[in-house]
């Protein structure tokens, strides 16, 4: 076989491989059994660990390169910029995804940031105004409480079944409260 015809069988795979698991982590969303929170997509923590692997891989490369003396100098320190990088990202990729969570309880809903795990916390009661907005392809929901703390969350990663629940019953109950 050809160099050309190699390469793209083992792309059509990765891409195939891709796609299998963007439908697997579409039908079993990432949960923490023993609560309701909702973690990020599994696809980020294999994501990072791909990037962290090649930025690995690429250090062996250059480190091996470097001992045997086939390496220009530039040459090899600028690859092992690059592998440096790469690894640096797979890493904040991973940070992300140990970060950031969505935790739906019985009265409120708290969502904690990826970088500065920051944590939000909103009462189902003191929702006052809610709205769906699309933005680069995703829909999320725009959330703000009585003291004017707000809220998005993307509803094409996570499922906010409760939320909505919630914010019904609270409808439902009371007119004086309509949310517009």
């Amino acid at each position: 076989m050809k160099v050309r015809q190699i390469t793209f069988l083992m792309t059509s795979l990765v891409v195939f491989l891709i796609g299998l698991l963007g439908k697997y982590a579409r039908k079993k969303p990432n949960k923490v059994e023993s609560s309701q929170r909702v973690l990020m997509p599994k696809f980020f923590l294999i994501l990072a660990n791909i990037f962290i692997s090649v930025g690995l891989l690429l250090l062996f490369l250059v480190g091996s390169l470097f001992m045997t003396g086939q390496t220009a100098s530039s040459a090899g320190v600028g690859l092992g910029l690059i592998a440096i990088g790469i690894m640096l990202f797979g890493w904040l990729l991973r940070h992300i995804y140990q970060s950031f969570y969505i935790e739906f309880q019985e009265n409120y809903v708290k969502q904690r940031t990826a970088f500065l795990r920051k944590e939000k916390i909103i009462r189902y009661a003191d929702i006052t105004y809610y709205e769906y907005y699309e933005e680069s392809g995703h829909q999320y929901i725009h959330i703000v409480d009585k003291k004017n703390k707000k809220m998005d969350i993307d509803t094409t990663f996570f499922t906010i079944d409760r939320l909505l629940e919630k914010i019904a019953l609270i409808e439902e109950k009371s007119p004086r409260h309509r949310i517009s």
